[in-house]
C-alpha cells in the first residue's frame, strides 16, 4: 500500500514528524485532504501517533484562518455533529476553535435568540427547539451505530462539563443534544431500508461535519411534511406503527382516541385558567437532603421497560426509543447516568431547567365542550422521575393505602371494585355508593403544602 501524493497548494507545507514518531499511513484509496493555503498542520506531540482516518472518511481540512490544536499525549480527536462546539477539556486539553465562516441559519419570523454564554453557540428559543418538522420516534437497528456515534460527542462532552464543575459548558452540551433529534431525525417518505440508508447517510455526514447549517421550520408558515390525512387514516397508522414496536395497549387506545379539537382563541383561554399562578413561595431543599448517585443497570432497565412505551416525544423531538438506541454504549450511558444525576441533585443551571422543565401543552376534548390539559414533557426530565420514584416505591403502600390504590399499589383498581362490590353485598339495599370529582384538582393543589409535606417525610428523602 501506497501513500497518494497530497495536492501541492501554494504557501502550503506539513510540518515534519517528531523524531522518532512515525506517521500512519490512510487505508487504501483514503486521500487526506490538504489545508487551505496558507495554513499549516502542527506536529503531533513526542509519543503520540495521528490516528488512520476511517474507511470511506476523508479528513476534512481546516477552514481559512484556523490552525488546528495538537491533541495532548494518547489523545485522539474525535469528530463533532454538525453545528456542535466542543467545550472546553478539563486538565490543560483544549479542542480545535469553532468553524470560521459558518452561520446559523436565520430564526423564524418573531422568533428571538436568548444570548448565549461566552464562547459557544447562540441559545435556541424553546420555541425555535420545537419547530422541527415531522420527526422519527424510533431508530432503525441498522443505524443504531451511527446514532450513538452522533450522541457520543454532546454526552461526553457534557460529562466532562460536569466533572468539571462548567455549568456554561455543561449546559452548551445540553442544548446541543436536545438539538440533536431536530438535525438529524426529520422524517421522509419511504420504506424501512430506505429510511435507513437515509438516516445512516445522514448521520455519517454530521459526524464528517457536512451538514453544518441547522434548518428551522417556521410554524407560521404550515408546512406541509407529506399529504395530510383524515383523522381516521392518522389514527390507523399510529396504531400500525405502535404494533410494529410492540405496544399493543397503545396502539389500541391510539384506534378508539378522539379528535383533538382545534386550537382557538377560546381553547387557549381555557388552557390558561387550567393553569393558575402560584399563590406562594416554594420552600427551599432541606439542607439534610441525601446526595443520590445514579445506579447504571437500574437506569438502563428503566429506559428500557419504563421509558420505551411508545409515548409522543417532548419539545425537542426525543423519544424513550430514541434513547433506548443509546443503551450498551459506555460514553452514552457515562453521559445519561451523569445528567440524570444533576437533574435528581439540582445541580443545574436556570437555562438548563428552563429546557428540560418544558412541555407540550395538548389541549383534548371533554364531553361537556371543555378541555383536558395533557402536558408532554422532555424525555430526559421524565427519566430523572422514574428514577426517583423507583427509589421510594417501596413506601407507597404505607403511605397511601387504603385512602387510594391507583399509584404504588400492585393490582389497586381491582382490589377497589371487589372492595365496593363486598361492601355493597354486605349493606343490601340500605348501602350507597358516591362518586366525586375535583375540578382541575392536581392544578387547584397548592405546590408549596405538597413541597413541604414531602419534606416532612423521612421515607421519601431520597426524591
Amino acid at each position: 500500500m501506497q501513500r497518494a501524493p497530497a495536492p501541492a497548494l501554494t504557501g502550503m507545507q506539513q510540518a515534519p514528524a517528531p523524531s522518532g514518531i512515525s506517521r500512519a499511513l490512510a487505508p487504501s484509496g483514503i486521500l487526506r485532504a490538504s489545508g487551505p493555503s496558507g495554513i499549516s498542520r502542527a506536529p503531533a506531540p513526542s509519543g503520540t501517533l495521528r490516528a488512520p482516518a476511517p474507511s470511506g472518511v476523508s479528513r476534512a481540512s481546516d477552514p481559512a484562518g484556523i490552525s488546528r490544536a495538537p491533541a495532548p499525549s494518547g489523545v485522539s480527536r474525535a469528530h463533532a455533529p454538525a453545528g456542535i462546539s466542543r467545550a472546553s477539556d478539563p486538565a490543560g486539553i483544549s479542542w480545535a476553535s469553532a468553524l470560521s465562516g459558518i452561520q446559523r441559519a436565520p430564526a423564524p419570523s418573531g422568533i428571538s435568540r436568548a444570548p448565549a454564554p461566552s464562547g459557544s453557540s447562540p441559545v435556541p428559543t424553546l420555541k425555535e427547539l420545537a419547530c422541527h418538522g415531522r420527526l422519527l420516534k424510533s431508530i432503525p437497528r441498522d443505524a443504531h451505530n451511527s446514532w450513538r456515534a452522533v450522541c457520543r460527542v454532546p454526552l461526553l462532552a457534557y460529562y466532562r462539563a460536569s466533572r468539571t464543575g462548567d455549568s456554561n459548558s455543561r449546559c452548551a452540551a445540553l442544548i446541543e443534544l436536545l438539538k440533536l433529534p431536530g438535525l438529524t431525525l426529520r422524517s421522509h417518505r419511504g420504506g424501512v431500508r430506505r429510511v435507513s440508508r437515509t438516516l445512516i447517510a445522514r448521520l455519517d455526514g454530521v459526524l464528517r461535519g457536512v451538514n453544518l447549517e441547522e434548518r428551522l421550520v417556521d410554524p407560521a408558515a404550515q408546512v406541509a411534511d407529506g399529504v395530510d390525512l383524515d383523522p381516521d387514516t392518522s389514527r390507523v397508522k399510529r396504531a400500525v406503527a405502535l404494533t410494529h414496536c410492540g405496544h399493543v395497549g397503545r396502539a389500541a387506545k391510539a384506534l378508539l382516541q378522539a379528535q383533538l379539537p382545534v386550537v382557538t382563541g377560546r381553547v387557549v383561554g381555557q388552557l390558561r385558567g387550567l393553569h393558575p399562578a402560584a399563590s406562594g413561595a416554594i420552600p427551599p431543599l432541606p439542607t439534610t437532603s441525601p446526595t443520590v448517585a445514579v445506579d447504571p443497570e437500574i437506569l438502563q432497565k428503566l429506559i428500557k421497560s419504563k421509558l420505551c412505551n411508545g409515548s409522543a416525544a417532548g419539545p425537542s423531538g426525543w423519544t424513550g426509543e430514541l434513547v433506548s438506541a443509546l443503551v450498551g454504549d459506555a460514553d452514552c450511558m457515562r453521559g445519561l447516568c451523569l445528567l440524570v444525576q444533576d437533574i435528581l441533585n439540582g445541580h443545574l443551571d436556570a437555562v438548563s431547567r428552563s429546557f428540560l422543565l418544558a412541555s407540550l401543552l395538548i389541549p383534548v376534548g371533554k364531553a361537556n365542550g371543555g378541555v383536558r390539559p395533557v402536558a408532554v414533557s422532555e424525555c430526559f426530565y421524565k427519566l430523572a422521575t422514574m428514577y426517583a420514584l423507583a427509589s421510594v416505591r417501596h413506601t407507597f403502600p404505607s403511605l397511601f393505602e387504603p385512602i387510594q390504590l391507583g399509584v404504588g399499589s400492585p393490582g389497586g383498581p381491582e382490589r377497589a371494585v371487589h372492595v365496593l362490590r363486598a361492601g355493597l353485598e354486605l349493606f343490601g339495599d340500605e348501602s350507597v355508593v358516591m362518586k366525586c370529582d375535583v375540578r382541575n384538582a392536581f392544578k387547584e393543589r397548592k405546590r408549596e403544602q405538597i413541597l413541604a409535606t414531602l419534606y416532612r417525610n423521612d421515607s421519601l428523602r431520597p426524591i
